[in-house]
């Protein structure tokens, strides 16, 4: 692992900087002698106020912690908030006990048979194969581990989100662990927006691993 000089930091920045990535669940597995090498490297930026920080499609090349000031997620992430507005009640917080009252999303019987259709559909594709029967629309990002695409089914207009992860890659830089706790977490998620997992164990076969959701 290499890195660019160290840069000089007080001891508060420093101490900012380490807690941060203490607090995040991959970073603190780090070896300690590359989280100090890390920390040393890290140099201060300044962005002014509805300056964009990161983009969506922007390469993951930067780790940013945040010293004072705060972040606002804009645009994909108000979508989404718009769309599920329709279907998830507000939490009633109760005055006296304060305690969050539990509420089901409401989705009518026809969009329920809708996505269990998809992820019948999508569970067909080809294990090893995917894009025989997708067609790529755009990629939606390009990180550490591998990009995500937009798809489509070549005879349908649904489009899909598949996250495509190079096994070598996380092999050489020894993320196995970190694969198989992703891919634990979203077998065991009941969500709408997740179709299916498409690799059953995803080191055992040479070439990429899909994530498949919508």
């Amino acid at each position: 692992m290499s890195f660019t000089k160290a840069l000089r930091k007080d001891s508060r920045t420093r101490r900012l900087i380490s807690d941060a990535f203490m607090s995040n669940d991959f970073l603190k597995k780090l070896e300690p002698q590359h989280m100090r090498e890390m920390v040393d490297c890290m140099y201060e930026t300044i962005y002014a106020e509805e300056q964009l920080v990161i983009q969506e499609g922007d390469a993951g090349n930067y780790l940013y912690v945040l010293a004072e000031g705060l972040l606002e997620m804009v645009g994909t992430y108000e979508e989404l908030q718009a769309f599920l507005k329709d279907y998830v009640r507000e939490l009633s917080i109760s005055d006296e006990r304060r305690n969050a009252q539990t509420h089901l999303p409401k989705v009518d019987s026809a969009e329920v048979q809708e996505l269990q259709r998809l992820r019948d559909r999508v569970a067909l594709l080809l294990e090893h194969q995917p894009f025989q029967e997708l067609e790529v629309i755009a990629t939606l990002g390009v990180g550490g581990f591998g990009r995500v695409e937009l798809v489509k089914l070549k005879d349908e207009d649904t489009t899909f989100a598949l996250k495509c992860i190079k096994k070598k890659h996380i092999v050489d830089t020894r993320q196995q662990e970190h694969v198989y706790s992703e891919k634990n977490i979203l077998q065991q998620t009941n969500s709408t927006f997740i179709i299916r997992y498409r690799s059953h164990d995803p080191l055992k076969h040479n070439g990429i691993s899909y994530f498949t959701t919508t």
